[in-house]
């Protein structure tokens, strides 16, 4: 018994006619007869009543009409699923994000995803920068929102840029650099750095690359999070080099943000992949996030919203040592 010789059995149950039937199924009216015949025969059961000129169900097809459909239903159904799953219509998806990144446009654009794949179960998780990294490269989740620095590698991990950062100081409101224009290199060798090198190891190495630009190693005072950063931070503990979009989002009035200058301060906010994960999903959701980028003018947070609070009222320049000819010596 098969799925074909139960639709020809369902049709012709339905039609109560072997000729009706096997019009409607645009077979002749013998080949339908024997596929019915080679079902009895595999059953060893009588289906049909036959008569001169009509057909009728015996007790046995009336049983096996009911269990017919439902099979050939659930067949038809897993046909689809299975279908929908390879192209990427249904399935499942897991997005994987950092927090303050993410928030000036992340709902919009997984509003817009749902609305065009309602099919495709979402999930979302926020994760640290570490985090992300481990479960792209183990495809344990399907996109990743990553911070990129010119020194960024990740093995098999695809990225496509959507907005450049800059990296700036992160200091307490009652700090004494607060209005300065002139901070020095030896007034920042002199400074705890607040950091999270455990959860964020691609954002460490950055922070003592810029640092060692400037001519000093920095001293750190290592936390378990972004949160407990700016929060040591605002509590006067020390300062920290941070994307501009971290204390934006922070939104804090006790916090100043202070701008650094060179050429090794840009960081990228990029929508990340592993070349390996064959989640058909990944592609649909490209090709909407292109579709939001177009008609998005910037996913900037700067240009997104107005500015939480008065960046102006600070203006620190720390160049690189690039630029050295501009800074102070001590």
């Amino acid at each position: 018994m098969d799925i074909r010789q139960l639709r020809y059995f369902i049709a012709a149950a339905e039609y109560v006619n072997f000729t009706a039937a096997a019009k409607h199924i645009y077979i002749s009216q013998q080949a339908l007869s024997q596929q019915i015949s080679e079902l009895e025969s595999d059953l060893g059961v009588i289906l049909f009543n036959r008569k001169r000129n009509s057909i009728s169900l015996t007790a046995a097809g009336e049983a096996l009409l009911h269990e017919a459909k439902a099979i050939v239903s659930q067949t038809e159904e897993a046909i689809k699923l299975t279908r929908q799953i390879a192209s990427g219509i249904s399935g499942k998806l897991k997005v994987g994000y950092l927090g303050f990144a993410e928030r000036y446009f992340l709902p919009k654009l997984l509003y817009q995803f749902r609305q065009k794949y309602p099919s495709i179960q979402l999930s979302c998780k926020q994760l640290s920068h570490g985090a992300i990294d481990d479960t792209l490269e183990h495809a344990e989740i399907d996109i990743g929102f990553i911070q990129v620095w010119e020194t960024t590698k990740l093995t098999n991990i695809c990225w496509h840029k959507l907005y450049a950062d800059e990296l700036c100081l992160i200091v307490p409101a009652n700090h004494p650099w607060a209005g300065r224009t002139d901070i020095t290199r030896a007034e920042l060798s002199k400074e705890d750095f607040i950091f999270h090198p455990q959860n964020a190891p691609r954002a460490y190495t950055n922070l003592k690359r810029v640092c060692s630009n400037r001519g000093f190693s920095p001293s750190v005072d290592p936390v378990s999070d972004i949160m407990t950063v700016l929060m040591m931070v605002e509590a006067g503990f020390g300062i920290s080099l941070l994307p501009r979009h971290i204390p934006l989002g922070y939104a804090s009035p006790t916090l100043n943000i202070l701008t650094v200058v060179g050429d090794d301060i840009s960081v990228d906010v990029a929508v990340a992949w592993n070349r390996n994960n064959d989640n058909p999903s990944i592609s649909l959701f490209l090709k909407v996030m292109e579709s939001f980028l177009a008609s998005t003018h910037s996913l900037n947070p700067i240009v997104f919203q107005k500015l939480l609070f008065d960046t102006q009222r600070t203006g620190t320049v720390v160049p690189s040592s690039k630029d050295i000819s501009s800074v102070p010596s001590s």
